[in-house]
């Protein structure tokens, strides 16, 4: 995270925008963006989980259910909440 927050603060200092979409489930990655990048709006796509398993190419979640992700925890406080269940795929 501490790279992809340089490269944006980098493109940012030389008058580019950006737009950048990346999983960051944990609350001082999403800490140490903040504090590097300028205008950084957090976006919390929330789905139940038979989406987010139908969804999944990579089996994340297949892992995730058998206890490797247990650290994971979700964003409590975005500036914008999708709710993809409702959305057709």
């Amino acid at each position: 995270m501490h790279r992809i927050g340089h490269l944006i603060k980098t493109l940012q200092k030389n008058s580019v925008s950006t737009v950048c979409s990346f999983v960051s489930p944990y609350k001082e990655s999403r800490k140490a963006i903040r504090e590097m990048v300028q205008n950084n709006i957090v976006v919390y796509i929330k789905a139940d989980i038979e989406t987010c398993k139908k969804r999944d190419t990579a089996g994340k979640y297949e892992k995730a259910l058998k206890g490797a992700h247990s650290t994971l925890k979700c964003n409590t406080n975005p500036k914008i909440m999708l709710i993809i269940s409702f959305l057709k795929s």
